[in-house]
């Protein structure tokens, strides 16, 4: 089966001052493809810049949440679409790109 090439936005964004910007990428989508199966093919074949969490891959550790089009997902859960826009979680302090800081909201033993 051939792979039908999707375009993807992810708003690359960085603490140093640097403006944010959205950023196309051309990924060849499978059916059934997650959000982070996306994220994983962009970092590995197109653009290793990229931060994001990979996670434990089957929603336990929730590390990986981020924003498609609008809503938060668990990437790893998430499937991917076409013409998707990847962001950040705003409510929480940003590292870079999809990475934020989650320590002041986890429950701790």
């Amino acid at each position: 089966m051939k792979k039908k090439l999707a375009t993807v936005s992810i708003k690359r964004s960085s603490t140093n001052g640097e403006k944010d910007k959205w950023i196309n990428y051309e990924v060849p989508m499978e059916e059934g493809m997650t959000v982070l199966g996306v994220l994983d093919y962009i970092y590995e074949y197109i653009d290793s810049s990229l931060a994001y969490y990979q996670s434990c891959r089957n929603g336990r550790c929730k590390g990986c949440w981020v924003v498609v089009n609008g809503k938060a997902v668990l990437s790893c859960k998430a499937i991917a679409a076409d013409g998707m826009k990847i962001s950040s979680l705003e409510k929480f302090a940003l590292i870079r790109d999809l990475v934020v800081d989650f320590k002041d909201h986890v429950k701790t033993k």
